[in-house]
């Protein structure tokens, strides 16, 4: 276990997250955005622009904490044992595919799955991949920048990372919020 606390391991590690979450990420923006191409005839997309973006409303609102709801999400984390099963830089791997799937693991917002609906029913496959390509390349983001918190604030770092959940969670959906009523705008011209 001792290499796993050298730079390079590190590095390494990171690097094939990186990987994971961006090849991912950017294969099922293709697929989904292949799927909407064919599925979705295009006289329909005002209409589905017009009910994704009611959705999102909704899914805001939800996330907001309005009426009681709640951020809809799979109860299922990436799988810790997968660092003791395959080591640093393969767990890391998996747990970039995992997360850069993003539907297989615990949502904190609702922005992401309104983003799979437009990417599913609005885009090419082009589109899609660069759409959730984005999406793996903030999840590489932002575990750089939680490793950096981590070696900065030390200890701390998880007491640093809980306050900011709540704020990040209203942010997202504010986004989301005004997201789906662009959308709604769009699907009404």
């Amino acid at each position: 276990m001792q290499a796993a606390n050298k730079p390079t391991s590190w590095l390494t590690a990171i690097a094939a997250y990186a990987i994971g979450a961006f090849v991912s990420s950017t294969a099922l923006g293709a697929v989904l955005g292949f799927l909407g191409s064919i599925l979705m005839p295009r006289p329909w997309m005002p209409v589905a622009t017009l009910a994704i973006g009611g959705l999102g409303i909704a899914l805001a609102l939800s996330d907001l904490g309005v009426g009681g709801a709640c951020t809809p999400t799979p109860r299922r984390q990436t799988q810790p044992l997968w660092w003791w099963t395959f080591g640093p830089t393969r767990a890391m791997f998996l747990w970039g595919v995992d997360l850069g799937l993003g539907f297989t693991t615990i949502r904190v917002a609702s922005l992401y799955w309104i983003v799979v609906l437009v990417v599913g029913s609005l885009t090419t496959p082009p589109t899609g991949a660069a759409i959730l390509g984005a999406y793996g390349l903030a999840l590489v983001i932002n575990l750089v920048a939680g490793a950096f918190l981590l070696r900065r604030c030390g200890v701390h770092a998880n007491i640093c990372a809980l306050r900011l959940f709540f704020p990040l969670k209203i942010s997202l959906a504010v986004v989301l919020l005004a997201w789906s009523i662009l959308l709604l705008v769009i699907g009404l011209r």
